[in-house]
């Protein structure tokens, strides 16, 4: 349908197949293989493209994705900081088109619709996994300044289910907010924060409200 970063996938994914021919003229043509084998849908290639890299890397591709879009390379590297291959799978997974570097130490996914795919093809308990993996990295990366990510550190902990640290990241983050006057940023971390404080608690409740 026209679609540029479509087209672009399904060639990307037929030439990892070796699914294109080149002809006498010069002309590339998808061979046999490629009518059979195509997928239909743009997350579809894109899920395809994923799982024909190497296990290793695909791992390492998916732990990123649960940092978002673009992540730091050295939080991804506490993550898996006891894979010897880190550097490796990294680069391997830049050649292979699916991020690159937009610094030294920052990484950006090629499209937003490769990083959902990419976190959509895990298990929600494995993705709860990975996000409490980002809250301890983030901790041992920033800590000794933490307060420019309270808000990213509030995320994670609600995705990976840790309540008391959602509570008290939320309400840093709204602490913070509130401090600079994003006041709608501020009550949408508070009322995130309220959700997490027990109704018998009526000290915390009264503070957040």
């Amino acid at each position: 349908d026209g679609n540029p970063f479509f087209a672009e996938q399904i060639l990307r994914y037929l030439s990892e197949q070796n699914a294109l021919a080149l002809d006498a003229s010069g002309k590339y043509f998808a061979n046999e293989q490629a009518q059979t084998s195509l997928p239909m849908d743009v997350r579809a290639v894109l899920v395809a493209r994923l799982d024909q890299l190497t296990r290793h890397v695909r791992e390492t591709v998916q732990t990123a994705s649960a940092l978002g879009r673009q992540f730091e390379v050295r939080v991804l590297a506490e993550m898996l900081k006891d894979d010897r291959d880190f550097e490796q799978c990294v680069n391997q997974a830049e050649k292979a088109n699916i991020w690159a570097p937009l610094t030294e130490i920052e990484y950006i996914f090629k499209h937003a619709l490769l990083r959902d795919a990419a976190y959509s093809m895990q298990l929600i308990v494995r993705q709860r996994e990975l996000h409490g993996l980002a809250v301890s990295a983030m901790e041992a990366v920033y800590k000794d300044d933490l307060e420019p990510h309270y808000g990213e550190l509030a995320y994670h902990a609600e995705k990976a289910d840790l309540q008391e640290k959602a509570l008290h990241y939320l309400t840093l983050a709204g602490k913070l907010s509130l401090s600079v006057y994003r006041n709608h940023q501020a009550i949408d971390y508070f009322t995130r924060a309220l959700t997490l404080v027990p109704e018998d608690d009526m000290r915390a409740r009264f503070d957040i409200l």
